[in-house]
């Protein structure tokens, strides 16, 4: 017949002991692994974010370059300043300058639509929670 091994009350409780120390030992490496794990994910997306703004930058530098020659030329000089500075050929000549605001109202007026569809889903999400309210009194009271 099978005998039933008894276990002494101090080996049960080093036994518990030791199991504790390894899940505290395991939860330990866990959070430690899955902390790289983020750790490295979020440094490959900076990466390449970097890398992006490393492509916009090189293409700015070489926009920057261009310029730079432009302006090397005496009649580019000229033209760039009447147009940007509003500097004039002679004293005969007026300068009118003109403000393209067109861009400005697009943008006001794709903030009012937003909002006007925010207001009215609003609306409509409170309309039906006060139906949703009156089904739910109407059967209580058939009841």
């Amino acid at each position: 017949m099978a005998r039933k091994r008894v276990v002494p009350k101090a080996n049960k409780k080093r036994i518990f002991f030791l199991s504790l120390m390894c899940l505290g030992v395991m939860c330990y490496f866990f959070v430690t692994a899955f902390n790289f794990i983020f750790d490295i994910s979020s440094l490959n997306h900076e990466e390449k974010v970097l890398k992006n703004d490393l492509v916009t930058l090189q293409e700015e530098e070489v926009n920057l370059n261009k310029e730079l020659d432009k302006l090397k030329n005496d009649e580019y000089k000229a033209r760039y300043a009447r147009e940007y500075f509003l500097y004039s050929k002679s004293d005969g000549e007026y300068i009118f300058s003109i403000d393209d605001d067109g861009k400005k109202t697009v943008e006001k007026e794709d903030s009012s639509e937003l909002y006007k569809y925010l207001t009215i889903g609003g609306i409509v999400f409170v309309i039906l929670i006060i139906i949703v309210f009156i089904r739910l009194n109407r059967k209580k009271e058939d009841n």
